[in-house]
């Protein structure tokens, strides 16, 4: 039996795998990692709004420290001075003894130094340029000429608000950091008076380290850092780092025209910048977080969610495949008995107990072979019955008078033969 040439052929699995590929396991994959990603994003708004929360306490601190400052600093024209009504009766009076007046100042200032427990150094400077300073034991002699000096590069004519100092150099009366609360008294005698006199300039010296109590109390994440900069001068009023306390801000003056009050944080050099503006005030709080740091914080979290993606992608890999090796098996059978048949094999039938498609066609094909064999069957004896018709054809054309000539010319030809009888030719 010739066997015929088989074809080479795609299996149903293998397109069904590929199909799976394609139009299952891609768009789970792409929609698995699009809910990841919404759904880390989401987690990282939490995790900043959660370290949000102490830059806000430290803002809201300083901003109850700047209002109880603000008070402070019109202490000068509530306070009634022994003997005096009001602080420009004390400065005019020309009766009254140097000394004496020193003495009386020191008073003044000496209730404001005790006001609150972060204040180091208090001073007056009037507008004839006489100084008056009280600070915290130990006490040490006072720079004058420095202290004059700062007093002329941060004085401003006229202006009656409170004004905030970044933290600098206190080489006046220590080598201590300190920010600075000052603001310009006014002669508040008459109200003509009060817009045109300036009796002098009270400074208040505050301790940097104000900020370290209150930032310890957030307990920041290890690697992150806080600072508290002054967007107008571009400085570092506090850092944690304390040896920038004073000096310019660096790379973070690139990234506070982004940093808005609208928003919470900013993203720069793979690091994250949450920051609070102090109410009043030009002064930023700033947290520092390496952007590891806040990876690391929902790393597992991270991690799981693709251990649970991945596990179900196998999964319905798994299940797939299995399934479509039970669902394939039928239709090989069938292509086996397909390829038998093919071959010549007509006693091939296929055993499928199914009542889907695949069961449709195997009874198909066994009906399809056993109607073949019947009708070649057919053919068959329909062909031999033609041949014995065939010969029995011939035989009828043999007829009698064919065989007795053969025997007479038999005989005729044993006659001539030598030794032979004369025979009568006409015998029948």
């Amino acid at each position: 039996m010739i066997k015929r040439k088989r074809q080479h052929y795609q299996s149903l699995f293998v397109k069904s795998v590929a199909a799976l590929i394609l139009i299952g396991i891609v768009p789970l994959l792409i929609m698995g990692i699009s809910i990841y990603s919404a759904y880390m994003d989401s987690l990282r708004q939490t995790l900043l709004s959660n370290m949000y929360r102490s830059a806000l306490y430290v803002g809201k601190n300083a901003a109850d420290l700047f209002q109880e400052m603000e008070e402070t600093t019109k202490y000068l024209y509530n306070y009634n001075i022994t003997e005096y009504d009001y602080l420009y009766e004390l400065m005019e009076d020309d009766t009254i003894t140097q000394a004496r007046r020193e003495a009386l100042m020191s008073d003044v200032l000496r209730d404001i130094l005790y006001m609150n427990q972060h204040i180091d150094h208090v001073f007056f400077i009037t507008q004839g340029g006489e100084q008056y300073s009280v600070m915290r034991p130990p006490e040490v002699m006072v720079k004058e000429e420095e202290m004059g000096r700062f007093h002329e590069e941060n004085f401003l004519e006229g202006h009656k608000q409170m004004r905030l100092l970044p933290t600098h150099d206190t080489s006046y009366y220590s080598d201590v950091s300190d920010f600075t609360v000052t603001r310009n008294i006014m002669n508040t005698r008459t109200i003509q008076s009060a817009d045109e006199q300036e009796l002098g300039t009270l400074y208040i010296d505050v301790s940097a380290d104000y900020f370290d109590g209150i930032i310890n109390e957030t307990d920041l994440e290890d690697g992150c850092r806080m600072y508290v900069i002054d967007r107008k001068e571009k400085v570092f009023v506090y850092s944690q780092e304390k040896e920038n306390i004073g000096a310019g801000i660096g790379k973070l003056e690139d990234y506070l025209p982004e940093m808005e009050e609208d928003k919470q944080y900013i993203k720069a050099d793979g690091n994250y910048f949450i920051y609070r503006l102090i109410p009043g005030t030009d002064w930023l709080v700033t947290e520092e977080i390496p952007a590891f740091n806040l990876e690391n914080s929902y790393q597992e979290i991270q991690t799981n969610i693709l251990i649970i993606i991945g596990f179900s992608v196998i999964l319905l890999m798994i299940i797939y495949f299995f399934y479509s090796k039970m669902m394939n098996k039928p239709i090989r059978t069938l292509k086996d008995a397909m390829e038998q048949i093919q071959d010549g094999n007509l006693d091939t039938r296929v055993t499928i107990k199914s009542n889907d498609e695949v069961g449709f066609l195997a009874k198909g094909l066994n009906q399809m072979t056993e109607n073949l064999q019947n009708h070649i069957q057919q053919v068959y004896i329909a062909e031999i019955r033609q041949r014995d018709a065939e010969i029995e054809a011939l035989k009828t054309q043999i007829q009698p008078h064919y065989l007795y000539n053969t025997l007479d010319v038999i005989i005729l030809v044993s006659l001539q033969s030598p030794g032979c009888p004369p025979h009568d030719s006409h015998h029948q």
